[in-house]
């Protein structure tokens, strides 16, 4: 990677290496030979707001470098230790910014004339402008786009999933590097276009690193499992009655149009809570109904039930689709009776996913293990955190089990994720807040989907919290 930079006069690097084998540190080996070949002075790095931390640590420890992290919470406080009226973008030479802080028109056109020299983005897979979107609609592309086009800037970008299956964002990711790139079409270009792609992009698979010029990288072994389960007869009828209600509304209508889409992404997203648990279903089919019209200003052609390509997609339930969809009052009356039903169905005796899952976490803590278990909704981690307790706690008396989701403020999530490592049994229940950037490995080998992500993408990130180099474990499950 130092030889790729430094062969070109402009940096310019996408690095698309598998999860967890060390995108990290090779930018910073590159932030290093570049500042003490006097190459740049300054630099940042754009990273999602809860990476800010993690980034500032990993600067300190293994360049001996203080940077500031810049963001809504720091602002203030960064702007009062400044003389005269010098921007935070040009007073401090080392940056960390979130880069929801600064995709904003107010802020991104200050910084985009400030900018440091050298520009590193992480996980820029979450910046890709979406397919069939207008340059501007996705903000985090259209400032990475501007920033890029500085032909002097050194950029180097981050991403374990460059590729989401639809060329059109790859290739907006490949044109941050050189605008010729974002008409690159891979499967039919020519030798001499993929030799000059090649100067830029590198995507090394954990095989290709595992045996390195004489040294071994070691990687656990992964251990895959899938655990079935048999529905109540109580939950397995109220499955069957729900699955007809949605069947209903998706018949097709010749004059649905705009409201056929909303009735079918509705029958969509409360299919998605009730099978993400009781709680979760609960909370959908619960949604204000009353007094919600649907308008040309409510349609748009991005998914609203939050299934992206790219990124994290927020825990929270999809309830604005069901406000949009043009419900009768029989539905009405009939979606109050299914929430009453499911919420009856919120135990361990009629939810067996849930009582399967406690037999399983008990196996596990017996032989010493110290699993996370991804949800996909809030709702769904606020249900395990409240029943599993009391379905394991029996067996182990001073267990030790948290939910982290995204209502936690950044650094409350690492708080309670390093305040359980003390205890000998121990559960965390986490949110997609979890599966990007943040390294689990110090903390536990064992992780379970109990929500399957619809996105592969998605299933690999999570794995790749525990399932990296420098997992003390052997084996992770």
């Amino acid at each position: 990677f130092r030889s790729m930079a430094l062969r070109q006069e402009v940096t310019r690097l996408f690095i698309a290496d598998d999860v967890g084998v060390g995108k990290t540190i090779e930018a910073l080996l590159i932030i290093r030979e570049l500042l003490e070949r006097r190459i740049i002075k300054r630099f940042a790095v754009l990273c999602l707001p809860h990476l800010c931390e993690q980034w500032q640590e990993e600067i300190r420890a293994k360049l001996d470098i203080d940077p500031v992290i810049i963001r809504t919470n720091t602002q203030a406080a960064l702007d009062r230790r400044i003389q005269g009226d010098t921007s935070v973008f040009q007073y401090y030479p080392f940056q960390i910014i979130s880069i929801d802080y600064i995709k904003s028109d107010a802020r991104c056109n200050l910084f985009i004339q400030e900018c440091p020299e050298l520009l590193i983005v992480d996980e820029v897979h979450t910046c890709a402008r979406p397919s069939g979107a207008a340059p501007t609609q996705q903000q985090r592309h259209h400032l990475l786009s501007r920033l890029a086009a500085n032909p002097v800037r050194h950029l180097v970008l981050l991403t374990a999933t460059p590729h989401s299956g639809k060329p059109e964002e790859f290739q907006s990711l490949l044109g941050l590097i050189h605008s010729d790139f974002a008409g690159l079409d891979l499967p039919t270009s020519s030798p001499s276009e993929r030799k000059r792609l090649a100067r830029h992009f590198i995507q090394r698979k954990r095989a290709d690193v595992e045996k390195w010029m004489g040294e071994d990288t070691p990687f656990p072994r992964r251990e895959s499992f899938e655990y079935p389960y048999q529905l109540a007869e109580e939950y397995a009828n109220f499955f069957d009655d729900l699955l007809d209600f949605t069947r209903k509304m998706v018949v097709p209508d010749p004059s649905g149009g705009r409201f056929q889409r909303v009735r079918y992404w509705s029958a969509l997203a409360l299919l998605r809570g009730v099978m993400s648990s009781p709680g979760a279903g609960v909370a959908m089919l619960n949604t204000r109904l009353e007094g919600i019209t649907l308008s040309e200003d409510n349609e748009t052609d991005a998914n609203p039930v939050s299934d992206t390509d790219f990124g994290f997609d927020g825990d929270y339930l999809p309830t604005q689709v069901l406000e949009r969809a043009d419900w009768s009052e029989y539905q009405r009356r009939q979606l109050r009776d299914f929430a009453r039903r499911l919420d009856a169905l919120g135990n361990a005796r009629m939810d067996q996913k849930l009582a399967r899952l406690a037999e399983i976490l008990k196996d596990w803590l017996r032989d010493g293990l110290k699993p996370v278990i991804f949800c996909r909704y809030i709702e769904t981690a606020r249900y395990l955190g409240d029943r599993l307790p009391d379905l394991l706690r029996k067996n182990f008396p001073r267990l030790e089990l948290r939910a982290v989701t995204s209502e936690d403020p950044d650094d409350v999530r690492r708080q309670r994720i390093e305040e359980m490592a003390p205890h000998e049994h121990r559960v965390l229940v986490a949110t997609d807040c979890l599966s990007e950037g943040v390294n689990l490995q110090a903390h536990c080998a064992d992780l379970f989907h109990y929500d399957i992500p619809w996105n592969p993408a998605r299933l690999e990130q999570r794995n790749g919290r525990i399932d990296r180099t420098l997992q003390p474990a052997d084996e992770v499950r």
